[in-house]
């Protein structure tokens, strides 16, 4: 009885598909958060993408989100190679935290950095790193 206690928060999150598992190559199950390969501080930037970002830039960061066809300029395609190697991290989270127009971008792209501390936008752009 106390085991079945202990793992029921785990059985509740698998039902509801809040946490996936699948067994590695050792055949042992892993439990992970949506992204099987992603470290935990990806894995922390994903939810932060999918609450402020995904509207706009889509799931993948294709730039393809729900509110994207309203806008014009289009979002960026974050998970464009050209795009990922023209800016460092530093960069990429100032944009992030002041908005598109910093250093010339969207003036539709709003600023986070009143919303998101630096250890968030650093966990933002880990995420967006795995797009590549």
């Amino acid at each position: 009885q106390q085991v079945l206690i202990s793992i029921l928060p785990l059985i509740v999150l698998i039902l509801s598909g809040c946490v996936n598992y699948t067994p590695d190559s050792s055949g042992a199950i892993r439990y992970y958060a949506g992204a099987e390969n992603l470290g935990w501080e990806s894995r922390q930037g994903k939810v932060l993408f999918e609450h402020y970002c995904v509207v706009c830039h889509g799931l993948e960061g294709a730039g393809d989100g729900f509110n994207s066809y309203n806008l014009e300029p289009r979002p960026r395609d974050l998970s464009e190679p050209s795009f990922q190697k023209s800016l460092d991290d530093r960069r990429l989270e100032d944009i992030i935290k002041f908005g598109g127009t910093f250093r010339g971008g969207s003036t539709l792209m709003p600023a986070w950095g009143s919303l998101l501390n630096d250890k968030e936008l650093n966990r933002i752009v880990k995420y967006i790193r795995t797009f590549d």
